[in-house]
């Protein structure tokens, strides 16, 4: 019972993971496969995205790059779905130029049958990036 917990947890944070890493990549066709046609992506002040390139471009209008280094993972398993917390923090660059590094986000997945259902990200302090000055 203990190993199967186990496996199940490490396939829904590989999938979360796999996905956040697609996206920044920008290979949304592979980044589909981990994703049902149906699912919800929620982003900090509560905008909806229903697909993917609504996400890239809602992503376009704040930012010339952005990319997550993840620091934890942390998975809770249920019968039939599994929720996924992904911590870290954003680095990139704003559409002005500058760079920035810092900013905490926490992502929340909801997984069923190998899929992503429903993605919540959170961010600290996204109107105060921390500059890179070298």
């Amino acid at each position: 019972m203990w190993s199967d917990l186990q496996a199940r947890r490490a396939a829904a944070v590989d999938i979360a993971r796999r996905y956040l890493a697609l996206m920044e990549q920008r290979d949304l066709e592979g980044a589909s496969r981990l994703v049902h046609q149906d699912a919800v992506f929620i982003f900090p002040g509560g905008a909806a995205r229903n697909s993917l390139a609504d996400i890239v471009a809602g992503s376009a209008r704040r930012y010339h790059h952005v990319g997550k280094t993840i620091e934890a993972c942390d998975a809770c398993i249920g019968d039939d779905c599994a929720v996924v917390y992904v911590r870290g923090a954003l680095h990139g660059r704003w559409l002005d130029g500058r760079d920035f590094t810092g900013i905490r986000f926490i992502d929340r997945f909801e997984i069923s049958g190998g899929l992503i259902l429903r993605q919540r990200s959170e961010i600290a302090s996204a109107e105060e990036p921390q500059k890179n000055t070298s």
